[in-house]
């Protein structure tokens, strides 16, 4: 009886590593997904703004983030506005 138990836990403990394992590959995939697909409205000198890939951004771009727009660096908040 004992044995059955611990044959059963060992196959709970494999199924749930299973399941945990697909998990974390659909949100890795998805998130190589979001960075490849990410743009940016990066601001030119001159004050227009132009649609690049994030991968393009370099240190010191200055980037325009919309309200529902998807945050395309990692960097600082140099100005900000109210939504509504």
């Amino acid at each position: 009886m004992i044995s059955f138990w611990l044959w059963l836990t060992v196959l709970f403990a494999n199924f749930a590593e299973a399941i945990a394992e697909g998990r974390g590959k659909a949100q890795a995939s998805a998130l190589r997904a979001t960075r490849t697909t990410t743009t940016a409205l990066r601001r030119n000198r001159d004050g227009r703004l132009d649609e690049v890939p994030a991968p393009e951004l370099q240190r010191d771009d200055v980037v325009v983030v919309e309200a529902g727009m998807i945050i395309p660096a990692d960097g600082e908040v140099i100005e900000g506005g109210r939504v509504g």
